[in-house]
């Protein structure tokens, strides 16, 4: 049990890959502006910050495991295209790493927070509270993963052209963000359901992860790759991250955090209001190789805000057919690699059938 005692929000594993000699990276802390180098080891974990009870732990890693594999096929082989299987299992990883951190648990807390503060205003005998706020993070969005599957994914990869321009990661390194609400002035807390979301993460120092609404965006071409030749894209994507850690970046050892990066800090840091510096990080600039659907245009000046509006078509689906999302949370897990096959295959096979059809019963 000693060697699980030390439990790692951002794994190890994931770390090492913005490491060039495996065991260390450069840390960067945010809030007194301190540049190191230090022990990947000693990153992003607290003593028994799940339980004390291991099995919670070995889930983890194990999802870890098989995310980390689909990560390293695109690392090592460009233009790779993953198999179904390796999607899925990079995708569960990405929507359980948003979380398990340090910071989905403040949140949580916080929220937990605000609605003790509003129920004291109705009934100050009423008590909210949570022990174990990351178990009832990670146990929300274990629960949101079926939610995902209408959205579509890119890969982006960073140009030699470009200079040594690097990613950064964080210990808050999945990223949620949405460009058309920023358009739309739409001021409410984002979710993985809504219209328009696009997830960000960065894999290694020159490749990175976008999983969007393919109803809203246009991203780069057909292809699944997007390389990335403008450096600004590159400040961009680094500012997002920025934005949403929650102490510390982390970056390659031979690379420093740029200026640009640290002037966005300084005029940003405010930990009490992540969804400022979120929507800052966009102000004035877009990432080029988003672009917006023509049909979605028309809705920028839309002033009745309606759910049809506000979350996608699957998503209501869902909402109309609750049954549905229960059949798929409840089979998702880890498994046999041949179980793994033939439940994506099956998940596939439903989302096809909702897409075509939108009339469709799970039994």
């Amino acid at each position: 049990m000693g060697k699980k005692k030390n439990q790692h929000y951002v794994p190890q594993s994931y770390l090492r890959l913005f490491s060039t000699d495996k065991k260390n990276i450069g840390i960067y802390t945010i809030y007194n502006n301190i540049t190191t180098v230090g022990p990947i080891n000693d990153q992003a974990s607290e003593k028994y910050f799940y339980s004390k009870d291991i099995t919670i732990e070995n889930a983890l890693q194990e999802i870890e495991n098989l995310g980390i594999d689909s990560f390293k096929k695109l690392i090592n082989h460009d233009g790779y295209k993953w198999e179904n299987i390796e999607y899925l299992n990079a995708y569960v990883y990405v929507i359980i790493q948003y979380a398990r951190t340090l910071y989905a648990a403040k949140k949580y807390q916080k929220e937990v927070q605000e609605l003790q503060f509003n129920l004291n205003k109705i009934n100050s005998h009423i008590v909210v509270k949570s022990d174990s706020p990351q178990l009832v993070s990670l146990k929300i969005y274990a629960n949101m993963i079926s939610c995902c599957l209408d959205l579509k994914y890119k890969i982006l990869k960073i140009d030699k052209k470009c200079n040594g321009e690097k990613f950064l990661t964080s210990d808050n390194p999945v990223c949620i963000f949405n460009p058309l609400w920023e358009i739309i002035n739409l001021k409410k807390e984002i979710t993985l359901e809504h219209k328009g979301i696009i997830i960000l993460f960065t894999i290694s120092p020159e490749h990175a992860i976008i999983i969007y609404d393919a109803e809203v965006y246009k991203i780069g071409n057909k292809r699944g790759w997007v390389n990335i030749i403008n450096p600004k894209d590159i400040s961009i994507i680094n500012k997002i991250v920025t934005a949403n850690a929650n102490e510390v970046l982390y970056h390659i050892q031979n690379n420093q955090i740029n200026a640009s990066i640290k002037e966005f800090i300084f005029y940003n840091n405010r930990e009490d209001d992540r969804r400022l510096k979120l929507s800052s990080s966009q102000e004035n600039c877009s990432l080029s190789f988003i672009h917006f659907l023509s049909k979605i245009k028309p809705l920028f000046n839309l002033s009745n805000i309606t759910n049809d509006f506000m979350y996608r078509r699957y998503i209501l689906y869902l909402h109309k057919n609750p049954h549905i999302k229960e059949s798929l949370d409840c089979k998702w897990g880890t498994g046999k690699e041949e179980e793994r096959k033939l439940f994506y295959k099956k998940l596939n096979e439903r989302y096809m059938v909702y897409k075509n059809t939108h009339n469709v019963t799970i039994k």
